[in-house]
């Protein structure tokens, strides 16, 4: 055995040895050399980024829940929410495929790399990237392609000049005899027919006479510039080259059983192009992949899989069917037939192919797929065959309440009343569909998909219905589970957004109009209403989710999803995480104990209980309540005359408010006059009357109803005839006017800035503060440049410390505005930025930096100084602060020059684990000033900051850039 063992090792050092000879002639590599190059690039290299992209691949598919209430993904891992959990990892496998492709050029795996790469990019969502690295391979490797730089080192190897040579070999060796020898290899090798030839590995060439005829395809491989190539174009191999002068995928080389990936990669351009929206040309690659003879079996099987995708992105639902269908017949795999047959029956419901879709649910069922896709296709079922005509609607709910008491189903009846709600909504059962809705949301366990979908659902059913406040309330619920990248996301936080203060002045309506009530009833009654308050929050306050219906332990699980430890991190081992366990114990407790309640002492037959059941009656509470007590829950409710007053003011207020919301936000003027004619029943002479006319004036005549609008106009022709709604209604030239008041004003700015330009800073503040007590209407576009212009007076007038103060004011007060953005400048300067008003701030591209949350960060200070003295200070300053605050952080300090012609210089403080971290640090330094940097007559400027950002900081010699960067993306 160790004879045989030295053996191995001698032979490997002999096939190492002669692989990486330098004795041949430039670019000849030896069939050994051949075999270390493979050996290398497959096992050093190629294998593990193999095994890192599978990996990263099941991470991402671990990161997706199926959302079966809508059409499943045929790729889940492209679906995956944050695809930079495992960008780390993947940069690794790109890099080593990089190293293989680079080092070990002569080996066959070199086209398997660059596959890999693009694949790699592609699973990072990278689809720009990864469509210029498969468009690269598309052409580097295609064997018809005669220009390829590949291809022309291949040729280079394949002349054989010593067969030429006319100089006599410096051995004894007669010539002659050498001569017949090489006579006789040229005569065998002209006889070898093509077919016959075995590719050398890490090559893709045909025989040289061939390239004549190949020469003539080129245009009809390639695309170029990325145009779209035409119809006309064919996806088989020319007519002139024969198959077997190409390399062809089923052909395997030697011991290592290599086979080339060409038409796989052309088909992981398709998708790529697919998901960039370039659909002609994923047609014609699509195409020329089926239409080659040499396609392997595998990515045979997979075409119809990439065509289905290609049709459901155009919304092509019948061609789609029919590709999976297709895709089905090839596919051996039981999962893969049981989802894409889940998928036909979705698309057969998308079409409205009911009758279909009941069929396809079925063929689901009877292929015993994973129990929750067995279980959707069941629930799916109830809803096909009630929407076909199969069954009454009874019948179908009927199957679902028997579902929801199947034990096995526990687990699912989220989904199960989601389905009955949706039902109800169909047949306009207003109070079961929202009843099972809220018992869908009750049974919800971390099952963050449905969850969205239920609050969508009702929040739309709301919206509709004009429930604007509940509908606000479930918009925003919706948000909390919906993913970013949702289809819908845009529309919910739009609503949401329009809806807030409309749900806002509607609650104070309800509200107000409650306590209003109850301020007018006996005091019994009152009495009765304070005991049914306290029973609600006793109750309330108690633990009442069952095990058996409620979140339980399990509601420690992060509504997003199952949380990832880190960037490029696998998914959490641990137990409370992974949902199917939770639910598994869920049923292993219920089995044993039954269903019991969430709170201490569970198992404790004397436990201690409340005196207050669900069974205690209000007459009960009420006659152990005290006045106090009484009192203290009534606090709130209008009891004096000057209470009821202010109650009845804030009710006109929400109605005028309403009428304004409703016409700007959703254009509902119907609801807009209604809310305002609500205010003049409640009050004719509200204080809001004025602009509540001239409201439903204006809503009447969207409304189209001429005779109101000219109601409500005589109405302030009579009652406000000087306002300047009335005129702006009945004065042709009042706009015109108005616009001359304006001027009038721009001409006392304008004067107000002279006097600054000639020192008379007083002058000119007295008429900026008269400026500042005009109508808002025509100073309006104006206030900006008057709060900036004052604090420069204010600056000249009373100093540095009264300037500044006046400076922030204008920063908070006129967010994104140019007066801003210049007093920003200005607080810079003062602090000692000599480039603060260097128009590289607004040149400069700030693309170059990028935020990266999770990467490593450094805290950066610039002090604007070129002291040394003033250096060392402020190191020993910060070192102080950090070894008070932050001395198990372990933080180091360096120092450089940032630029040496304006005398900036930076300390860097690192490091840090990501932004969050950097940001506190931040934040303290900022709210300990004094005490981080103590300073003196320089001023500083303290940032957070990646090693990226920090380096091109560095590069630019300037924070300009980066501070606009900065107050962007960290500071807001």
């Amino acid at each position: 055995m160790r004879r045989i063992l030295v053996l191995i090792i001698f032979l490997f050092l002999i096939i190492t040895f002669n692989g990486c000879t330098v004795q041949k002639k430039k670019g000849e590599v030896s069939k050994l050399g051949k075999i270390y190059h493979n050996t290398t690039a497959l096992y050093n290299g190629y294998f593990n980024a193999d095994v890192i992209m599978q990996e990263a691949e099941y991470t991402l598919v671990s990161q997706y829940q199926d959302n079966y209430n809508k059409l499943l993904p045929l790729y889940p891992y492209t679906e995956a929410s944050n695809a930079n959990t495992v960008a780390a990892s993947l940069d690794k496998a790109i890099e080593k495929v990089s190293i293989v492709a680079t080092i070990h050029d002569p080996s066959q795996w070199v086209d398997d790399c660059y596959v890999l790469l693009g694949k790699a990019q592609y699973l990072k969502q990278d689809y720009e990237t990864a469509e210029k690295t498969f468009e690269f391979f598309a052409d580097e490797f295609d064997p018809l392609n005669k220009n390829r730089s590949r291809l022309k080192k291949q040729t280079q190897k394949k002349k054989t000049p010593r067969a030429k040579s006319t100089k006599r070999p410096t051995k004894t060796k007669a010539p002659k005899k050498t001569a017949s020898k090489t006579k006789k290899k040229k005569t065998s090798t002209k006889k070898k027919k093509p077919s016959s030839k075995k590719r050398k590995p890490g090559t893709k060439k045909r025989d040289p006479k061939e390239t004549s005829s190949v020469s003539k395809t080129e245009t009809e491989t390639s695309t170029t510039n990325g145009e779209t190539p035409k119809e006309s174009e064919s996806v088989q191999n020319p007519v002139n080259v024969k198959p077997q002068s190409v390399v062809s995928t089923a052909e395997k080389d030697g011991m290592f059983g290599h086979k080339p990936v060409y038409q796989e990669g052309l088909l992981w351009l398709a998708r790529t192009y697919i998901h960039r929206e370039r659909y002609s040309l994923a047609d014609y690659y699509i195409n020329k992949v089926m239409g080659d003879s040499n396609t392997p079996k595998d990515v045979k099987k997979e075409i119809p899989v990439v065509k289905a995708f290609y049709h459901i992105k155009k919304k092509e639902y019948n061609d789609a069917i029919q590709s999976l269908q297709q895709a089905i017949e090839l596919s051996t795999d039981k999962y893969e037939k049981a989802r894409f047959t889940f998928i036909i029956a979705q698309l057969h419901q998308s079409v409205g192919r009911q009758d279909k879709a009941f069929e396809a649910y079925n063929e689901v069922i009877k292929m015993h797929p994973e129990y929750e896709m067995e279980f959707n296709a069941q629930l799916n079922l109830s809803k096909a065959a009630w929407a076909s005509g199969q069954e009454s609607a009874k019948s179908s709910l009927d199957r679902l309440e028997k579902m929801a008491k199947e034990e096995k189903n526990f687990d699912y009846r989220d989904q199960i009343f989601f389905m009955m709600g949706t039902i109800n909504l169909k047949l306009k059962e207003r109070d079961l569909a929202i009843e099972n809705f809220r018992e869908s949301i009750k049974y919800n366990v971390g099952n963050s998909a449905q969850s969205a979908e239920t609050y969508y659902a009702l929040a739309t059913y709301f919206f509709e219905e004009e429930e604007y406040d509940n509908a606000k309330f479930h918009y925003d619920s919706t948000l909390i589970s919906l993913p970013k990248l949702d289809e819908r996301y845009a529309e919910v936080l739009n609503r949401s957004e329009n809806l807030k203060d409309i749900a806002l002045n509607i609650q104070v309506i309800k509200l107000q109009d409650s306590l209003l009530r109850v301020s007018n009833m006996s005091p019994e009654k009152q009495r009765e209403i304070a005991a049914n308050i306290k029973k609600k929050n006793e109750l309330s306050a108690q633990p009442k989710s069952k095990l058996s219906n409620g979140p339980g332990f399990a509601s420690a699980v992060a509504v997003s999803g199952t949380p990832v430890s880190g960037v490029g991190a696998n998914k959490s081992n641990f137990f409370a995480y992974d949902i199917n366990k939770i639910r598994r114990g869920q049923n292993e407790f219920r089995k044993k104990w039954g269903s019991r309640a969430l709170e201490d002492d569970w198992r404790r037959s004397n436990k201690p209980s409340s005196e207050i059941t669900q069974n205690t009656t209000s007459e009960e509470i009420a006659k152990k309540m005290t006045d106090e007590e009484v009192k203290d829950i009534l606090k709130n409710v209008p009891f004096t005359p000057k209470d009821k007053a202010l109650a009845l003011n804030k009710i006109e207020e929400a109605h005028f408010e309403l009428g304004k919301l409703y016409r700007q936000k959703l254009n509902q003027y119907e609801k807009s006059v209604q809310s305002l004619e609500t205010l003049f029943e409640r009050n004719d002479n509200s204080v809001f009357k004025l602009e509540a006319y001239y409201y439903a004036y204006l809503s009447y005549l969207d409304l189209n109803n001429v005779a109101k609008a000219n109601y409500y106009l005589d109405k302030l022709k009579t009652e406000f005839p000087d306002s300047k709604y009335t005129l702006s209604i009945i004065d042709p030239n009042y706009a015109a006017t108005q616009l001359n008041e304006a001027k009038k004003v721009e001409r006392n700015y304008d004067k107000a800035y002279v006097y600054f330009q000639n020192n008379q800073y007083q002058e000119s503040k007295d008429l900026l503060e008269e400026l500042g007590n005009e109508d808002p209407l025509k100073t309006k576009g104006l206030l900006a440049k008057i709060d900036l212009l004052k604090a420069m007076c204010e600056g000249n007038l009373q100093g540095q410390d009264e300037y500044i103060i006046a400076l922030n004011y204008v920063v908070k007060k006129h967010p994104n505005t140019p007066e801003q953005a210049r007093a920003n400048e200005i607080l810079r300067f003062i602090k000692g930025d000599t480039q603060a008003f260097d128009p590289i701030l607004y040149t400069e591209n700030t693309e170059e930096f990028t935020v990266e949350e999770d990467k490593l960060h450094y805290v950066l200070v610039v002090l604007f100084t070129s002291s040394s003295k003033d250096m060392t200070s402020s190191k020993i300053d910060i070192s102080a602060f950090n070894q008070k605050k932050y001395n198990d952080a372990k933080l180091k300090i360096s120092s450089i020059f940032l630029n040496k012609d304006d005398g900036s210089q930076i300390i860097l403080i690192r490091k840090f684990d990501d932004m969050t971290t950097a940001m506190d640090y931040f934040k303290d330094s900022q709210a300990n000033g004094e005490e981080f940097l103590k300073g003196g007559d320089f001023k500083y400027e303290v940032f957070a900051v990646t090693q990226k950002s920090y380096r091109e900081i560095v590069k630019q010699k300037s924070v300009n850039a980066y501070r606009v960067f900065f107050e962007n993306n960290y500071l807001k």
